[in-house]
């Protein structure tokens, strides 16, 4: 069988879904060594290299687990699945999803301030948390660091 042969039948067994993974991969790992690189093949069946390569190691461990991304993958696809999707819904008017809030500059003031607040927090997790937010929250402001930082006069008796 050809190469192309394989990744055509590879192909559709990705698009079948998870069920045919098993003999995804088998059809993968056969072009594999017939001398295809990781990136050719998912470049060929529409995958990246590392889906690619997940896929396979997933068959080298002998398919000890139910899917090669795990069970955490697949609950959330499962819950994914269950929540009605607002995707196909939204229209210009929509309001947007959470998380892309169009905040206005007051409100990501207020939050640049509480995350600043956070930088002083005796847990290393959570101070990396607050940095990612406040650079964020910079970059949502479109501002650089001088534009936000005001000189303050000095201080009484200094």
């Amino acid at each position: 069988m050809s190469t192309v042969e394989l990744l055509a039948r590879a192909k559709d067994a990705i698009d079948a879904g998870e069920t045919s993974l098993r003999a995804a991969a088998e059809d993968l790992a056969l072009a594999g060594t017939l001398g295809m690189s990781q990136r050719a093949i998912g470049d060929a069946v529409g995958k990246s290299a590392a889906w690619v390569n997940r896929l396979l190691k997933w068959r080298e461990s002998g398919y000890r687990t139910v899917t090669p991304f795990g069970a955490q993958s697949k609950a959330s696809r499962r819950r994914a699945s269950r929540v009605q999707s607002t995707k196909h819904h939204r229209g210009a008017s929509a309001p947007p999803r959470a998380g892309t809030l169009a905040l206005r500059p007051e409100h990501i003031r207020s939050k640049l301030v509480r995350a600043l607040g956070m930088l002083g927090s005796e847990y290393a997790g959570e101070r990396a948390a607050a940095a990612v937010a406040v650079e964020r929250l910079r970059t949502m402001l479109g501002r650089q660091w001088e534009a936000l930082i005001v000189a303050m006069p000095p201080a009484n008796g200094l």
